[in-house]
C-alpha cells in the first residue's frame, strides 16, 4: 500500500463521485417530470399556447436529456462505491470521468483524487510484483 498521506483520497473521490451522481439523478428526475408536465399541457385543450409545436420540440428534448444525464449518473455512482471500497480502480476512474462529463467541478476533483490514489486500490501490488 501507499504511504499514509494518501489514504483519504479514494474515500474523498468516492464521496464526491456519489454526490455528483446524486445531483445527476435528481436532475434527470426533474427533467422527466418537466417532460410529463409539458406532455399534459400539450394534450390539455384548455391550456392555450399560440405555437403548439413548442411542445413537440420540448417533450422529446427533455426525455433525451434526462436519459443522457441518468446514463452518466449510474456509472458515477458505481465508481464512487468502488472508490470508497478501494476496489476496481478502472471502474472508479470511469465513474470519475462520467462525473466530469456531467458535473465538471465535482468531477474534476473526484478524477484527481481517484487518479492520484491508484496505489490504494486492491490488486495493484500483485500486478507490479508479477511485472518485475
Amino acid at each position: 500500500m501507499a504511504d499514509n498521506n494518501n489514504k483519504w483520497m479514494p474515500t474523498a473521490g468516492g464521496v464526491i463521485n456519489m454526490v455528483a451522481a446524486g445531483l445527476n439523478l435528481v436532475s434527470a428526475i426533474s427533467l422527466g417530470v418537466c417532460a410529463v408536465i409539458f406532455q399534459f399541457m400539450a394534450n390539455d385543450p384548455t391550456f392555450y399556447v399560440e405555437d403548439q409545436e413548442v411542445f413537440a420540440i420540448f417533450v422529446p428534448f427533455f426525455w433525451v436529456l434526462a436519459f443522457f444525464i441518468f446514463a452518466l449518473g449510474i456509472p458515477a455512482l458505481i465508481g464512487g462505491i468502488f472508490a470508497m471500497q478501494r476496489k476496481r480502480w478502472g471502474w472508479a476512474m470511469a465513474g470519475s470521468i462520467c462525473a466530469v462529463l456531467s458535473n465538471t467541478i465535482l468531477g474534476v476533483i473526484a478524477l484527481i483524487f481517484v487518479a492520484m490514489s491508484r496505489k490504494e486500490f486492491d490488486g495493484n501490488e500483485n500486478v507490479r510484483v508479477q511485472a518485475e
